[in-house]
């Protein structure tokens, strides 16, 4: 066994405090949602601007507001007939600067989404960006392989929510080589994102719910592959279209549906690759549907099983959102959804759980994705200098479960005496911890 004698100039050390403080800043980190951070999902809204006594539309965006929200996700059907009024509710109600995102449903086309939704929502990511400093979104809000301008394939990362927002829906599963060629784009898209993103909290969203409905009277079928793909990666889907709000469990397959055997409580949500749940979330103030499926005598079928919440006009369901109220009780891997109707009535409430792992290199320190000297430094300036390392899991160079000179040591060791004696995985590419200890990443 070679023993090697490492001599730390601590001086040199000290004078290295600058290039550790620069190389943490620089570090490619996770963003974590701040406390409570609360975001809605909300489908098939209409006019906000029509003088009724009650109207549904805008008692919904006004719900939002008081609850707080800090984000909106829109699964597509805007203002139907009245894009320019719809457009001025949201600027009246939540404010003109407000993040609300949307994707595109099947009455948004046309001239409403060339005209208003498209540079609507390219100039609000634009003033956002500008506002943060930084590049949120990433894609298109119109560009496909159908030349119309009409469709989108935009990925955001807002305030440590990952969400894709898809035109899946909007060219259905069908034999025709063009609607085959944007759907290829868009699942390409979706992907590429999915398997990007290093947030733990991630949501898919997209217009049409295929056969993922309790009130299947209009089906569209585009398909399993974006809900497949949406779950392997630990993305919550969330749709339109059917006028009802549902919930279903956690789920290892939507196409079965097959809820997870690990995770079966329909109070608690688990997200994982490869574990997800889905909404239908279009009780944004248009009119609402009935229950079509899965009443009292059918719930043990295969299909009606993966239900946790169903209220339709079956249940005489009200307008309302879904909020998900993330980084609760302290904790950034955990959050606290609920359906709330416009009459103040709570109807469904649960607790999710993220088990998504944030991926490092080992011994990648500094995280700026590659081990060098810098990594050994960034080490000794947590133990010596104060210099606090984002993710330790990165930092535990050699595996034993805890951060100390050893693990600069051993970076040192592979660096310049023995390249072979390299780190244990994950090395040299980013994953998970496969070994079960008490470390993490905080960001």
């Amino acid at each position: 066994m070679k023993i090697f004698n490492l001599r730390i100039n601590l001086q040199l050390l000290f004078y290295t405090q600058s290039l550790l403080l620069l190389s943490v800043t620089l570090a490619k980190t996770v963003e974590f949602p701040p406390p409570n951070f609360k975001v809605a999902l909300v489908g098939d809204a209409g006019n906000p601007e029509i003088p009724e006594k009650e109207n549904t539309v805008r008692q919904v965006l006004e719900l939002i507001k008081n609850e707080g929200t800090q984000l909106v996700i829109h699964q597509g059907d805007l203002g139907y007939e009245a894009p320019d009024e719809w457009v001025r509710g949201v600027d009246s109600i939540l404010g003109d600067d407000f993040p609300y995102f949307y994707t595109i449903g099947n009455h948004d086309g046309g001239d409403h989404w060339l005209r208003v939704y498209r540079p609507y929502l390219e100039n609000r990511v634009a003033q956002l960006e500008e506002l943060l400093g930084k590049q949120i979104c990433w894609g298109t809000v119109g560009d496909n392989a159908s030349n119309s301008g009409v469709g989108i394939s935009l990925a955001c990362e807002y305030k440590g929510v990952f969400f894709v927002l898809s035109d899946i829906g909007i060219w259905p599963d069908s034999a025709d080589e063009l609607s085959q060629q944007v759907r290829k784009e868009s699942l390409g898209f979706m992907e590429e994102h999915l398997l990007k993103t290093r947030s733990l909290w991630r949501i898919s969203s997209w217009h049409y719910h295929h056969h993922m409905t309790i009130a299947p009277s209009i089906p569209v079928p585009i398909g399993w592959d974006p809900f497949k793909l949406s779950r392997q990666f630990g993305s919550i889907v969330a749709v339109g279209h059917s006028h009802t709000y549902s919930r279903t469990k956690s789920l290892s397959s939507f196409s079965g549906p097959d809820v997870s055997t690990k995770w079966p409580d329909p109070k608690s949500i688990h997200i994982d690759k490869g574990t997800s749940m889905g909404v239908v979330t279009g009780l944004g103030g248009r009119t609402i549907h009935d229950q079509t499926t899965c009443f009292e005598g059918e719930s043990e079928s295969q299909f009606c099983s993966q239900w946790a919440s169903i209220y339709t006009g079956t249940q005489g369901a009200k307008n309302g959102a879904l909020f998900l109220e993330l980084h609760v009780d302290g904790d950034p891997r955990k959050a606290r959804g609920y359906f709330k109707n416009i009459a103040g009535e709570v109807i469904d409430e649960f607790t999710l759980y993220s088990h998504l792992e944030i991926p490092f290199i080992r011994g990648d320190a500094n995280r700026d994705q590659g081990v060098d000297l810098s990594d050994a430094l960034a080490i000794l300036g947590d133990l010596f200098l104060g210099v606090s390392l984002s993710c330790q899991d990165s930092a535990d160079s050699n595996d034993d479960g805890k951060v100390d000179i050893s693990d600069a040591i051993f970076a040192l060791q592979y660096l310049f005496i023995d390249s072979e004696f390299e780190p244990p995985p994950p090395f040299p590419d980013e994953g998970g911890d496969p070994t079960d200890d008490r470390l993490g990443c905080a960001e």
